[in-house]
C-alpha cells in the first residue's frame, strides 16, 4: 500500500525525519534552499500533508492548488501566515508548535535586554577593530538593570517566563494584557497589572510578548513611544509588525528613548534602513527560539501532529480540529 505524500519546505532535523519517514513518503527541500511561491504551489499539488515555516503562506490560493491536502503543520508557535478559516472551509487541519519554545525565547529576550542596556555589541565591535585605547572611567556607559522597572506587554507563557527571570535582578514588574493573570500568578511573580499607558510611562525596559492582532499591530507607534522615558529601552521578540519601525527610528533619532533590541521585523527579512546604522539598536535575525534542543522539539511536534492526523486522532496542537471532525 502506497504511503501518503507529504511536502516539507525545509530539510528538518533527523529526529523529526525519522518519525515522518516511518509513515509517509516525504519530499524534503535540500539544506539552504528556500522554496519559492511557484515551487510551493507546484510541490503541494499532489500532497496530503504540508510541513512549513512562517515564511510560507497557507492561504486560499495554496488550498485551491492542493485539493488532496488534509493538514498544514507549521514549525512555529505563530500562525498568522496561515488562514485558519480558509483551512477549515477546505477541510484542512492547521497545527502549530506552542509551549516548547517558551523558556528559550524568554532567555533570549533577556539576552537582548542585557546586551542593549550594557552596550555589549558596541564593546565587541570596538575590541575587534583594534582601536580600543585601554580602560577609562566614562567608556561605553550603559544602564543598570538591577532594581529597575520592567514592563511586559503580553503576559502569557513567555511573558511570565521573562518576569520570572527578572526576579533575580530585584526588578519591579509591571504587565499589561487583554486578560489579567490570576492573583496567585501575580503574587508568585511579584507582577502588577497596569494599563498600557502606565506601563509606557513607568517602565525602564519594555519587553513585547503579544500575538499579532489588529489591536497589537503597530502597538509601538509614535504616540506610545512619546510616553516612554528617554532612558527606556524596547525589546521585541514577539512579532515584527507590532513595532512601527519608522516611528521607532524617529524616536531613537530624537532621543525619545535610549535604545532598542529587535529580533523580529515588519517586512522580514528586510529591516527599516533607518535602524541599520544606529549603535543603540541591536538587530538579530529572528533567532529567539534558535537553540538546537528547541528547534528540534518544534520539528518533532510538527511531525507528530501530521502522524496523529492521518491516524484519525486529533493532532496535539490543532488550531481547527473540527475541520476533519477529529476528537
Amino acid at each position: 500500500m502506497s504511503k501518503r505524500k507529504i511536502l516539507s519546505t525545509r530539510p528538518l532535523f533527523p529526529a523529526a525525519r525519522s518519525i515522518l519517514d516511518q509513515h509517509f513518503d516525504v519530499e524534503y527541500r535540500q539544506p539552504g534552499e528556500r522554496i519559492s511561491r511557484a515551487e510551493l504551489l507546484k510541490g503541494v499539488a499532489d500532497k496530503e500533508g504540508l510541513i512549513c515555516l512562517l515564511t510560507e503562506k497557507v492561504d486560499e490560493e495554496l488550498l485551491l492548488a492542493a485539493p488532496r491536502l488534509r493538514i498544514a503543520a507549521t514549525v512555529s508557535v505563530g500562525f498568522d501566515h496561515i488562514d485558519v478559516d480558509a483551512c477549515t472551509r477546505h477541510k484542512v487541519v492547521a497545527t502549530h508548535t506552542p509551549g516548547v519554545l517558551d523558556d528559550t525565547t524568554a532567555d533570549f529576550a533577556w539576552t537582548l535586554l542585557m546586551a542593549v542596556a550594557r552596550r555589549l555589541i558596541e564593546g565587541d565591535e570596538w575590541m575587534r577593530s583594534g582601536t580600543w585605547p585601554g580602560w577609562d572611567l566614562d567608556q561605553l556607559l550603559g544602564a543598570d538593570v538591577w532594581g529597575k522597572t520592567l514592563g511586559i506587554m503580553g503576559f502569557g507563557r513567555i511573558g511570565r517566563g521573562v518576569a520570572r527571570r527578572a526576579q533575580g535582578f530585584q526588578m519591579r514588574i509591571l504587565y499589561s494584557d487583554a486578560v489579567r493573570a490570576p492573583a496567585d500568578v501575580e503574587k508568585d511573580l511579584h507582577a502588577e497589572y497596569v494599563d498600557r499607558d502606565r506601563l509606557f510611562r513607568e517602565a525602564d525596559f519594555i519587553s513585547l510578548h503579544v500575538p499579532l492582532l489588529p489591536d497589537t499591530r503597530h502597538l509601538i507607534r509614535k504616540e506610545n513611544l512619546e510616553k516612554m522615558k528617554p532612558t527606556a529601552f524596547l525589546i521585541n521578540t514577539s512579532r515584527g509588525p507590532v513595532v512601527d519601525e519608522a516611528a521607532l527610528a524617529d524616536a531613537l533619532e530624537h532621543k525619545r528613548i535610549a535604545g532598542a533590541a529587535l529580533d523580529v521585523f515588519e517586512a522580514e527579512p528586510k529591516v527599516n534602513p533607518a535602524l541599520l546604522g544606529r549603535k543603540n539598536v541591536i538587530l538579530t535575525p529572528h533567532i529567539a527560539s534558535a537553540s538546537v534542543e528547541t528547534r528540534t522539539k518544534m520539528a518533532i511536534m510538527a511531525a507528530n501532529n501530521v502522524v496523529a492526523c492521518f491516524e484519525g486522532r486529533r493532532p496535539p496542537n490543532a488550531l481547527n480540529a473540527d475541520a476533519l471532525g477529529l476528537k
